[in-house]
């Protein structure tokens, strides 16, 4: 009987070998993407930053929309997405221009009330900077 205990025992010992030595390598696999996650973070966070050289100026809403795009994936089914569209107008140094960008990364939309909640207060003639 006691040569099946410590059979057993330095079984589960072996087990438990095998298992501690795993953990090292899912842990350092695990603060490896940590610091990659925080990495591209913090590249995003300075790509979103406005460049300080670049002057505030006044500018007027021209027009706003919610354009549709439809997707036809590989099953042929079509899905929709919705993105917000805003022209506005500003000038420089005595030339009018026009402007479309709302964000730094303009991304399409699954839900229509989404896009639209993100120009809902923007009507034609309102003032942006």
């Amino acid at each position: 009987m006691s040569q099946s205990s410590s059979a057993s025992s330095a079984a589960s010992s072996q087990a438990s070998g095998r298992s501690s030595g795993l953990f090292p390598f899912v842990f350092l696999a695990m603060a490896i993407g940590g610091l990659a996650y925080a990495a591209l973070g913090f590249i995003g966070l300075q790509e979103a930053q406005i460049p300080t050289h670049w002057a505030q100026v006044k500018g007027h809403i021209v027009s706003h929309d919610v354009v549709t795009t439809d997707h036809k994936g590989p099953d042929g089914k079509v899905t929709q997405t919705f993105k917000p569209a805003v022209t506005y107008r500003y000038e420089i140094n005595g030339e009018f221009l026009l402007g479309n960008r709302i964000s730094q990364h303009d991304q399409e939309r699954t839900i229509k009330g989404v896009a639209e909640g993100e120009i809902k207060d923007l009507s034609m003639g309102s003032p942006v900077t």
